[in-house]
């Protein structure tokens, strides 16, 4: 007799069985029967255009090697020899191309739900999705399938209806252009209360997010969410070919080839009226790159900070002329800091005195001295470099200790007491620069 875990992998190599009906077709990879390992929690949030071949084995890990069901309302068995592939033995891959609304109430495709290890919501569109299954028993299964313990995840529009908040598109797609023009034209459709995860209450989502230069319209759904009187609202934006795994604690990791774009309001000074350009509203960006673990509703940013404004329907970046994708680039500004001018870099985290070799920069590090030690301070470890005239009593010299001077501009929105260093931790290089820091994250850059 061949064992069920062997027989189940030599099925895989076969073609999937095939059912259709009026409400849904079928396609049936593996064991047809139900297993019962035990699943673990989590999310998996891919932007689309390509899947992520370690993220999703993770995600299949999660299910303990049991049955892996694909939701879409399009499409065919795409998933099903792409998870063969990814060699993570499983019981079964079973994808539901499902037709109607009519269909969420059938017995075999709820019970396919209920029993499943994984449930993953392909791309597509995400209108089918809302209409078919918002307010459904195949929402509160899946809902419920993930309360107790199964790993749930969505790319593209799958990916849109993972969030407590959601992109619609029951009027087609939106353009940021079009959204930021009005914020309440009628394809800015957004939805709420459909799938509830915990790790993504009060989140919206979006996906193949630099590539179709959707930063404007998730600014949008944000202001737009705070005006109805939501608690406050995150979004995050995820590139094409990139994921983010999020446990059931919020612990993530961003995965692939791109970015993920952590969203929030900074303010709530934000004019949001119909039939006219959004403006006044402020927001906290934060890339978290490939690679990187971060807390997804931690305070402070794993990656790179930067901050966007938007005025009369138009996103402004700080300095102006910059990316809406990337945090603007430090180093030409030190290179080409001028007399009397003094820069601010923001860098979290960050406690000891610290000192700079103006003559020692490079493209990718400003080599600095640490007390009697060298080292390097790199790009991607900087939030942000403020450029302004040197500020009266700021200096810091050798022999005491500078009055402190307030700065309203630190990232939180609160203000910063830049305080004196202590004797001997302030130097005038031979590239006349001179450095002053302070037992936070803020360090003083100035050319005399």
């Amino acid at each position: 007799m061949v064992p069920r875990r062997i027989l189940a992998s030599l099925l895989f190599f076969c073609a999937p069985l095939a059912f259709s009906s009026d409400l849904f077709d079928v396609y049936l990879t593996g064991n047809p029967a139900d297993v019962s390992p035990s699943p673990s929690a989590g999310l998996l949030l891919e932007g689309g255009g390509g899947d992520v071949d370690t993220a999703f084995q993770w995600f299949l890990r999660k299910s303990g090697g049991g049955d892996i069901v694909i939701l879409r309302a399009s499409g065919a068995d795409g998933y099903n020899p792409y998870i063969a592939k990814l060699a993570v033995p499983v019981d079964s891959v079973e994808s539901f191309v499902v037709k109607t609304r009519e269909a969420s109430t059938n017995p075999e495709l709820l019970a396919k739900i209920r029993t499943a290890e994984a449930i993953f919501f392909a791309g597509g569109d995400q209108w089918k999705y809302v209409s078919m299954w918002k307010g459904t028993p195949v929402a509160e299964a899946v809902n419920t399938a993930y309360a107790r313990g199964v790993p749930v995840g969505g790319t593209s529009a799958g990916l849109a209806i993972l969030g407590e908040h959601a992109f619609g598109a029951e009027f087609d797609g939106v353009t940021s252009a079009e959204a930021l023009r009005d914020p309440f034209d009628k394809k800015v459709a957004l939805e709420s209360d459909f799938l509830h995860f915990p790790a993504l209450e009060g989140w919206i989502t979006d996906s193949h997010f630099s590539r179709r230069d959707r930063m404007g319209r998730l600014l949008v759904w944000l202001a737009r969410l705070q005006a109805s009187g939501k608690a406050e609202v995150v979004g995050i934006g995820i590139d094409e070919a990139t994921a983010v795994m999020i446990e059931p604690d919020g612990a993530a990791q961003v995965e692939g080839k791109g970015s993920a774009f952590i969203v929030r309001l900074a303010s709530n000074t934000a004019i949001v009226k119909p039939g006219q350009p959004l403006s006044g509203a402020q927001y906290r960006i934060c890339r978290v790159s490939a690679g990187t673990k971060f807390q997804l509703n931690a305070p402070q940013c794993a990656g790179s900070a930067y901050t966007l404004n938007v005025v009369d329907g138009v996103v402004k970046t700080q300095p102006e002329g910059g990316s809406l994708y990337a945090a603007p680039d430090h180093w030409d500004r030190v290179k080409d800091l001028k007399i009397g001018q003094e820069l601010r870099i923001m860098k979290r985290g960050f406690a000891q005195a610290i000192l700079a070799k103006f003559a020692d920069l490079t493209e990718e590090s400003l080599v600095v001295i640490v007390k009697d030690q060298q080292t390097a301070m790199p790009k991607d470890q900087i939030d942000r470099i403020d450029a302004r005239p040197v500020q009266q009593g700021s200096r810091v010299t050798r022999q005491s200790t500078a009055p402190t001077t307030t700065y309203p501009d630190k990232i939180d929105g609160s203000t910063t007491n830049v305080l004196g260093q202590r004797a001997g931790s302030s130097v005038n290089s031979g590239g006349g620069l001179t450095v002053g820091g302070k037992p936070d994250f803020e360090l003083i850059y100035r050319r005399q």
